[in-house]
């Protein structure tokens, strides 16, 4: 029986209540991901695949979430390539709509991100977080410094 005592250590990250809340689903999950892939194999291995990955991503709008978000924005922000991509899990996709321009994986996002910041030649950009379709998100501005104003110190 689902309680909500159950749910909060689910939640919280207790491997236990989590087996105990999707136990009873999962020959209906594997069934679902046979029906996408067309193999049982192939179904068992992206159910659990799905189930490790619930281990390593942080619950939304945790402390661990915003860190991650924090850390993400200040490499980004201060043309850390190296350290954006570390933080990068290997199936990342980087979108920007409106644009149709999609980059997968690190290396991808990783070459995308140094032409950027060549093309930019030190101008900074500011990230703003957000959420889109429930994952973390970012809005990005550039940060322009008039002449006038850097010439009085500002």
């Amino acid at each position: 029986m689902v309680t909500e005592h159950l749910l909060v250590h689910a939640v919280q990250g207790d491997e236990e209540a989590f087996r105990e809340l999707t136990d009873p689903y999962r020959r209906e999950l594997q069934f679902h991901c046979y029906r996408i892939l067309g193999s049982m194999q192939d179904a068992e291995d992206a159910l659990q695949e799905t189930l490790l990955r619930r281990d390593k991503a942080p619950l939304p709008d945790s402390p661990d979430e915003r860190e991650l978000v924090r850390r993400f924005a200040d490499a980004f922000e201060a043309d850390d390539i190296d350290g954006v991509v570390a933080l990068l899990t290997e199936d990342a996709w980087l979108r920007m709509p409106p644009s149709t321009l999609e980059y997968q994986s690190p290396p991808a996002i990783a070459s995308f991100l140094g032409q950027g910041a060549t093309w930019r030649r030190g101008q900074r950009h500011r990230l703003v977080p957000t959420r889109a379709n429930t994952q973390p998100a970012f809005a990005s501005c550039a940060c322009i410094v008039h002449r006038a104003a850097r010439s009085r110190g500002r």
